[in-house]
C-alpha cells in the first residue's frame, strides 16, 4: 500500500553474534533514525529489519547511511543513495 518502506541488511560471512544496527536517512531537509538489534545466523547476520513509514521521507533522492556496531568489534559504515518515487 505504499504506507511503509522496509530495510533488510545482510551481513554477509560477518558472523557478528550481537550490537546494533543504526540507519540515517536525510533528504528534502528531513531525516529519519532508527537502531534495531543485529540477529546472528550460522551462515550471515543481519540487521533486524527497518520497517520506516513513506510519510516519515517522502518522494526524493535520499542518503541512507547505515552504521553496524557489533559487541567486541569495529564498526562497520556504509553509505547510499535511492530516489523515492
Amino acid at each position: 500500500d505504499n504506507s511503509t518502506v522496509v530495510l533488510v541488511v545482510k551481513l554477509d560471512g560477518q558472523g557478528y553474534s550481537s550490537g546494533k544496527c543504526t540507519v540515517n536517512i536525510s533528504g528534502n531537509t528531513k531525516t529519519f533514525t532508527r537502531s534495531v538489534d543485529i540477529i546472528y545466523q550460522p551462515e550471515h547476520s543481519t540487521c533486524a529489519g527497518f520497517s520506516i513509514p513513506s510519510s516519515s521521507i517522502g518522494p526524493g533522492l535520499w542518503t541512507i547511511n547505515l552504521t553496524v556496531d557489533p559487541l567486541g568489534g569495529g564498526s562497520l559504515k556504509k553509505t547510499t543513495t535511492l530516489e523515492v518515487t
